[in-house]
């Protein structure tokens, strides 16, 4: 049968896609053309408002019992009782810089086991080319819960849970400028109460 449809339509191979159908070639281009708009569509469309990234102060700051290079604090999001947040900032950034600091925290992460202790957020910092870390600067007039803001983005309610792949992807369009200033996808900078964001390292990665 396939001997059969080839020597009818010589100029129409046959190719094989991954959904298990066959078409001919110019179809399969076809395919493949519009399966190319689609994702970069959904990589234009990814949206920084997903993740729940809000202000928490940090109420304690402790050794992780089990886990030499582990932090573990409570951190106060505005929300009913502080959150517990395990982070890898031992040696990184001295406990004394983190008492009662705000921070950026993420807030709509699955809940993750480190070590006997289970983390429910995750603190946002700076890193410089030599894997210098340190806190965010938080504009003074921010209040505790209050949801960060990106210039020129459109607002919408955060995911109910994101999930590490899609993490890593917003997280990945996250930095700061030449001015210090941080900004999601080079140019919508980070704002809380209408004031940016900001790292004393420039053209850092934040993570």
């Amino acid at each position: 049968m396939l001997k059969r449809v080839t020597s009818i339509f010589p100029k129409r191979s046959l190719a094989k896609l991954s959904i298990g159908r066959f078409y001919t070639q110019d179809r399969a281009v076809e395919y493949n053309e519009q399966h190319d708009k689609n994702k970069l569509v959904q990589t234009q469309t990814i949206s920084p408002y997903t993740l729940k990234v809000c202000v928490g102060r940090i109420l304690s700051v402790t050794r992780h019992h089990n886990a030499d290079s582990l932090y573990v604090e409570e951190i106060d999001v505005g929300e009913d009782k502080p959150r517990i947040v395990c982070s890898g900032l031992v040696g990184k950034v001295e406990e004394s810089q983190m008492q009662d600091q705000q921070v950026l925290v993420v807030c709509n992460l699955k809940p993750s086991n480190m070590r006997g202790v289970k983390s429910e957020a995750m603190i946002l910092c700076a890193s410089d080319d030599a894997n210098n870390v340190q806190l965010l600067k938080i504009p003074s007039t921010a209040t505790v819960g209050e949801r960060v803001e990106y210039e020129n983005c459109e607002r919408h309610d955060p995911d109910e849970r994101v999930n590490d792949k899609k993490l890593t992807k917003i997280m990945s369009l996250w930095g700061t400028d030449s001015q210090g200033n941080v900004v999601y996808n080079k140019t919508h900078t980070v704002k809380v109460s209408g004031q940016a964001v900001t790292s004393s390292y420039v053209n850092s990665v934040v993570k």
